[in-house]
């Protein structure tokens, strides 16, 4: 229809006519843009993981499309799916061309084999002379650099230059460093005076090969008042003295007291844990009484002895002894208080 007439202005784009209206949409190979004005390429390197699945490949992005080419030393083969090594002994520039130098080829890459006193330098492709006298290490432990000089086999001419090969001393010391404080005991959900506790233990990193431990505490423990108020638990008073025996002879009974006030429980405490009340017996010995005949009125029939009852200390007994003609004689306790 008509509307197919008129442009989308977009970068890549094309239309698509349905009868009745038209849709702009991208090329394959390129995304809408996130304000939809617009195609932008997408990155088929990144978007597709990697679509060149061949040994020792790399892919490289292109507008709308991305390409897939081998590494260094490696060549597409034939059939033009998959890289393969380059046998850069074989090749025409003759690498190794230099006198008591073999070529080894390698995966990806070539060897010179030269006699005792020459090696190569890949970096610049060129050989040298063996250096005799080196330096030493740059470092006095681990990783460092020895150098040296020696002249470099060009033809026509020979290049004074400085060597650089790696060496590797004894492993340096480590010096031992705290980790970071850990809390593993607060005053969270105490009362009253509380401290809290932390620890630090010297492992980042430990200390090694003759490295320094760390110095300073590894533990750390700070005291402080909680704002929480502490339960208050019951505490008896001392007992009070002991009361008088309730007899003076066999199986008295003597008794003391105490209270719960010292302290008083208070703010959900708990009591005291016990009796408030002891007895102990007094004046266990056996007791003695004796029954003195006091006086006699026999015209009436009475005899009137004293007796001594220990259960009772307030007042005088008495005992009436009535007579009768029966020889059946009534005997009747009488007290005076």
């Amino acid at each position: 229809l008509g509307e197919c007439t008129q442009l989308c202005n977009w970068t890549k784009d094309v239309i698509i006519n349905n009868n009745e209206n038209y849709i702009c949409t991208c090329d394959l190979g390129w995304n809408l843009s996130t304000n939809n004005y617009s195609c932008v390429d997408i990155n088929e390197c990144i978007s597709l993981n990697n679509p060149c699945n061949w040994t020792n490949s790399v892919c490289k992005n292109t507008a709308g499309s991305f390409s897939c080419s081998c590494v260094s030393g490696w060549g597409l083969n034939e059939n033009n799916d998959n890289c393969i090594d380059i046998n850069e002994c074989e090749s025409s520039n003759k690498t190794c061309d230099i006198t008591d130098c073999v070529c080894e080829n390698t995966a990806g890459s070539y060897i010179c084999s030269c006699s005792s006193n020459m090696f190569l330098d890949k970096s610049t492709g060129s050989f040298f002379e063996d250096a005799t006298m080196w330096s030493e290490c740059s470092e006095t432990c681990g990783f460092g650099y020895k150098y040296s000089y020696s002249k470099t086999l060009l033809v026509p001419q020979q290049i004074e230059s400085q060597l650089v090969k790696s060496c590797i001393n004894q492993k340096c010391p480590v010096d031992g460093k705290w980790s970071t404080w850990v809390i593993f005991e607060s005053c969270l959900n105490q009362c009253g005076t509380c401290f809290t506790k932390r620890k630090r233990t010297c492992t980042n990193p430990e200390p090694a090969n003759g490295g320094y431990n760390c110095f300073g505490i590894n533990l750390d423990v700070h005291f402080m008042e909680n704002d929480m108020l502490c339960p208050v638990h019951g505490g008896w008073t001392q007992w009070s003295l002991w009361s008088s025996c309730s007899q003076p002879c066999q199986g008295g009974i003597k008794t003391r007291h105490r209270n719960c006030l010292n302290p008083i429980p208070k703010i959900f405490g708990l009591p005291c844990s016990g009796n408030n009340t002891e007895h102990s017996t007094c004046y266990s010995y056996e007791c003695k009484s004796t029954t003195p005949f006091l006086f006699s009125m026999e015209s009436c029939g009475i005899l009137v002895f004293e007796f001594t009852d220990y259960s009772r200390t307030t007042f005088v007994n008495l005992l009436l002894i009535i007579k009768t003609g029966d020889s059946k004689d009534i005997m009747v306790p009488y007290s005076i208080f």
